[in-house]
């Protein structure tokens, strides 16, 4: 005989119950599993912390004296994390390109030269020791940005969009690069090497009759090329991955910008310089500049010293060469028409 309908209810019932039961035990061994992989990252990022503490006792005070004042004390407030806009909007202190974060800065570079964000990806899992600062080289060498150049967003999003529209216009030669092409990279310092992350290449000048040095710099595979003045012919670079570089002998360092200004006269052209911006922009219509651009002159009149002279005051540069080895300081940039990217 078929069972009632009473049976047939408390069957029924019987099997939701069952099923509810399953599905409840298999929610609580995933909250299990997420808790005990949270545990040991935990204990892992503790155990790396207690690591560079014990090396760096100065910057073990200055972080004490951060916690004990509460400024990392919002991160964990109630609610704190709800906010869509906090979780977008990045952190007050990361407001130029040379404090982006490592991970923020390889997923600008997943997006604009995915081989290159990859094969340092990989290099970092096996214990390579690549810090931010080296990570954030290659994304303004990439982008043609000026290392201490502000973001054009705070925003995660809109930084990320803007940054895959600048790479767009700048065709980096990065992104050609691969780990097969010739030649091969293998390890951090065969990427650091390679032809095509660097801005300056020497060359001989066909017009020397001294060939035992070289005479020009090239930039990047253009046909822009700078002559050596004499007294730094045989000066290694020290960074030619980097736009603002130096030419260094012992304990002497010759800045780029004395060799471009020394071409300065000639017919050549100069290279474009990084984008710099000032600030980051409170609009999208904030306009975008080079370092070099000076800012305008005040429109009210200066004022009267007791002895009756005008002495006007010039707007200081927007950028200083004594807290920043990277860019040099500021001089008056050559005419926009000889200048190229």
């Amino acid at each position: 005989m078929g069972k009632t309908p009473s049976g047939k209810k408390a069957a029924a019932a019987s099997k939701k119950d069952r099923l509810v039961t399953k599905k409840a035990e298999a929610v609580r061994r995933e909250q299990q599993q997420v808790l005990s992989s949270q545990k040991q990252n935990v204990a892992l990022m503790l155990d790396q912390l207690v690591d560079w503490c014990e090396s760096h006792p100065r910057g073990l005070e200055h972080i004490h004296r951060s916690v004990m004042l509460g400024s990392y004390d919002a991160l964990d407030r109630k609610g704190a994390l709800q906010d869509d806009e906090a979780n977008t909007r990045l952190p007050s202190y990361m407001n130029k390109f040379r404090l982006l974060n490592a991970p923020l800065a390889l997923e600008v570079l997943a997006l604009v030269v995915p081989a290159v964000a990859a094969f340092l990806e990989k290099l970092m899992k096996k214990g390579a020791k690549i810090n931010k600062f080296q990570i954030t080289e290659i994304v303004a060498f990439v982008l043609h940005v000026d290392l201490r150049s502000a973001l054009p967003s705070k925003h995660k999003g809109q930084l990320l969009e803007w940054c895959k529209t600048r790479s767009e216009e700048t065709d980096s030669p990065l992104k050609s690069w691969s780990s097969t092409s010739e030649p091969k990279c293998e390890t951090w310092e065969d990427f650091q090497k390679h032809p095509l992350y660097r801005y300056w290449n020497f060359e001989h000048d066909s017009k020397d009759e001294d060939q035992s040095t070289f005479g020009m710099v090239r930039y990047l595979q253009t046909d822009i090329r700078l002559r050596l003045p004499k007294e730094i012919r045989g000066f290694p670079l020290k960074a030619p991955h980097l736009f603002y570089t130096n030419f260094v002998n012992g304990c002497i360092n010759i800045p780029m910008t004395h060799v471009m200004q020394a071409n300065d006269g000639d017919d050549s052209a100069l290279p474009e310089q990084p984008l710099f911006f000032d600030a980051v922009p409170n609009a999208p219509a904030t306009k975008l500049h080079t370092p070099e651009e000076q800012k305008p002159e005040p429109s009210t009149p200066p004022k009267k010293n007791k002895k009756g002279r005008n002495d006007p005051k010039t707007p200081e540069s927007c950028r200083s060469s004594k807290s920043d080895p990277v860019s040099p300081p500021q001089k008056t940039p050559p005419s926009s028409s000889k200048r190229k990217r």
